[in-house]
């Protein structure tokens, strides 16, 4: 019988509030997140996870260190609370596996580049990724928005990330009192947005208040949302944050 195939991508939420404060190594990076796979027993031949830079001005695509991906049938016991050390909390009834994206997986895009790529599948050798392949069988279709899938569950704990302390700010002294429309002017050190922002970005401000979506970045300094911004919501000097920073590519065999 030929195997068949099936890709999963994954956005994790990771809250601007919480990426404003640098990670401490083996805190939780986000709590369960579904993934929706048809139903039955499926093989993950590899995953692929692209990270954002940090928020600095000349983004350093090298700073994501390694971190580890948890698997559960069931999120019915919170993995943790994101960017805090994982809770004295067993886990063991619904955990079905593990895996570990360390430095050694992580593939350079070039010397210039804004983003971090980790990949891990049987393709690579022991010191850069290779695991022994992992088999999920979703539990229940309850959760699942999709007719004939099912849900599996992961989340992830970290070697430090530093999402926080961007330098990317609101540049709008009237942004509290009048809606500037969907253009969002911004400013920093040396910051250019274009390194760190593109189409389809959900972006909110650093005590969570909703941005907008990203519709076009048309400048070091200038972006257009896809709605007008909200009056009263925002203020001048704000932090600017990408609430999905890290795409997951998970691809099943069947």
């Amino acid at each position: 019988m030929q195997g068949k195939y099936f890709q999963a991508i994954v956005k994790p939420t990771i809250a601007a509030s919480t990426q404003h404060v640098a990670f401490s190594n083996r805190d939780v990076l986000f709590d369960w997140t579904p993934i929706e796979i048809p139903k039955g027993t499926a093989k993950l031949v590899s995953v692929v996870a692209f990270v954002r830079p940090n928020p600095d001005a000349g983004p350093t695509s090298g700073f994501a260190p390694a971190f580890n991906m948890w698997f559960a049938n069931d999120d019915r016991t919170s993995f943790g609370t994101p960017n805090s050390a994982q809770d004295n909390r067993p886990h063991m009834r619904d955990l079905v596996g593990c895996l570990e994206m360390n430095t050694e997986s992580h593939i350079a895009m070039g010397s210039n580049n804004s983003i971090a790529t980790f990949v891990s599948g049987p393709t690579l050798d022991g010191d850069h990724g290779k695991f022994d392949s992992l088999l999920f069988t979703p539990k229940h279709d309850l959760d699942a928005t999709t007719a004939g899938h099912g849900t599996i569950y992961f989340a992830c704990t970290t070697g430090g990330h530093v999402f926080g302390e961007t330098l990317i700010r609101i540049n709008d002294g009237d942004i509290d009192t009048s809606s500037p429309g969907t253009t969002l002017v911004t400013d920093g050190s040396s910051m250019d947005v274009r390194e760190h922002f593109e189409a389809g970005d959900i972006l909110h401000a650093h005590d969570d208040a909703v941005i907008g979506t990203v519709a076009s970045v048309d400048s070091a300094t200038n972006i257009t949302l896809t709605e007008s911004i909200s009056t009263g919501v925002l203020a001048d000097d704000d932090y600017v944050y990408n609430i999905n920073p890290i795409k997951f590519v998970f691809n099943f065999e069947y």
